[in-house]
Parts: structure tokens; C-alpha cells; sequence
């Protein structure tokens, strides 16, 4: 039996393969929509229970309170049962030494005036009083309503569905000081004026009174001011 010669077969080189990468995009986290949403509405709700609780203690507070009404001028206001209360010019002179004439870039005519009771904070503050007032304009155009003795009124306020323009003025005279907060607004050819008013007595050492409690009462009072038709 012939044998067949071996025949040499050299070896061969191992292929090196290079690995094979396959890209992977990663993609980045996304926010979980529905947490978003529930985050939302949450905040949604706490806010609206806020403010209704707001309201419902405002209101609450101002229930017991005494109504003015003006059917002439066509408004109405309500203010605390033991706050002083004046239809038309209130001479208070006797007890502010800065008086509380209306602010209107020319002549005004007062049509009531509310104020704290003599003597409240007086033997503890510097406090001489404070009020609330109501004043109006024929004479003037709109333009001017926007104005007051203290210049032009730059910001504005929405008082029960109203726009209001508003300023704040200061004032000091023989060692007694004071505080306008001014709002304006026309209607039925007229300027209305609101008036937060505060007043000082500086020649004492007495303490600052409390400000920010005083202008908190008399924002309650203005916030209960409306027109009625």
C-alpha cells in the first residue's frame, strides 16, 4: 500500500479581529411627566385654599363691622364699630397737627372720613392717628386724576374690580410727621380718591408704633370699599 508523502502545511498567523463596538446612545433621564402634573395641581390646590382661607378670615373680620353707604356718589364702605366715623369735611385738626385735606392735583371735596378712636397707641407710640377717606373731583379730566399734590401716580391697584392709580406721599411739619397712601380712579366724569393716612408725633421718644398693624387695619377697611350701581 503506497503511502502519501505528508505534505507540510505551514501554520497559519491567528486572525486578530477587532472587537466589534456597537455605539449605544444613552439617553438622558427624563422627568417623570405625571410626578410634574400631580406636583402641579398640588400646588394649585394648597394655593387655593390659602387664599380662600385668607378670604374667609377677612371677611370674617369685617362682617361685624359698620356699613357706610352713599347712593349719591354710588358707594359703600364698612369700617371697624369703634373707629370714629365722619360724613363729608372731617375737622380732625385738633387732634393731627398735619391736617387730611384731599390730595387731588386741585380742589376735592371730602365725602367721609373714618379714623382710629382718639388715643389709640398714643400712650405707648409715637402714634397720633390714623384714617380712612373717601374724596372726589368734578373738575378735572382724566389725565388729572392720575395726578396728585405729590406728582404723577405711577402704580396701579385693582380694588374690588376697579384699577386704581396709586402713590404714596410724606410729609413733616413742626415735629410731627406723616403718611399718604393715595389711590385714584375715574368714573362717571368724576375722580374718586381713597386715602390711607397715617400721622406722626416725633418730639417725643415714645417708640414707633407698630406700622406695619395700622396699615394692615386700614387695608381691611379699603379692601371692603365698592361701587354700587
Amino acid at each position: 500500500m503506497d503511502q502519501q508523502p505528508n505534505q507540510f502545511q505551514p501554520p497559519q498567523e491567528p486572525i486578530n479581529q477587532e472587537p466589534e463596538f456597537k455605539q449605544s446612545l444613552i439617553q438622558p433621564s427624563q422627568p417623570n411627566k405625571k410626578l410634574w402634573m400631580y406636583v402641579l395641581v398640588g400646588l394649585i390646590i394648597v394655593g387655593g385654599v390659602l387664599g380662600f382661607w385668607w378670604w374667609q378670615q377677612s371677611n370674617t373680620k369685617t362682617t361685624n363691622w359698620q356699613t357706610y353707604r352713599n347712593d349719591g356718589y354710588g358707594f359703600e364702605v364698612k369700617y371697624p364699630n369703634d373707629f370714629d366715623f365722619v360724613e363729608g369735611e372731617a375737622d380732625f385738626l385738633g387732634r393731627y397737627y398735619i391736617g387730611i385735606g384731599p390730595h387731588f392735583f386741585g380742589a376735592g371735596q371730602p365725602l367721609a372720613t373714618v379714623a382710629f378712636p382718639e388715643g389709640a397707641y398714643n400712650s405707648e407710640t409715637d402714634f397720633e392717628g390714623g384714617y380712612f377717606s373717601v374724596n372726589h373731583n368734578t373738575s378735572g379730566t382724566i389725565e388729572d386724576c392720575q395726578k396728585s399734590e405729590g406728582g404723577t401716580m405711577t402704580d396701579t391697584q385693582e380694588l374690588n374690580g376697579v384699577i386704581f392709580t396709586k402713590t404714596e406721599i410724606g410729609g413733616v411739619a413742626g415735629g410731627h410727621s406723616s403718611r399718604d397712601i393715595i389711590y385714584h380712579t375715574f368714573r362717571d366724569e368724576g375722580c374718586y380718591e381713597l386715602v390711607l393716612g397715617l400721622r406722626y408725633e416725633n418730639v417725643t421718644n415714645k417708640p414707633h408704633v407698630n406700622e406695619d398693624e395700622v396699615i394692615q387695619t386700614l387695608d381691611q377697611i379699603l379692601s371692603t370699599f365698592r361701587f354700587i350701581e
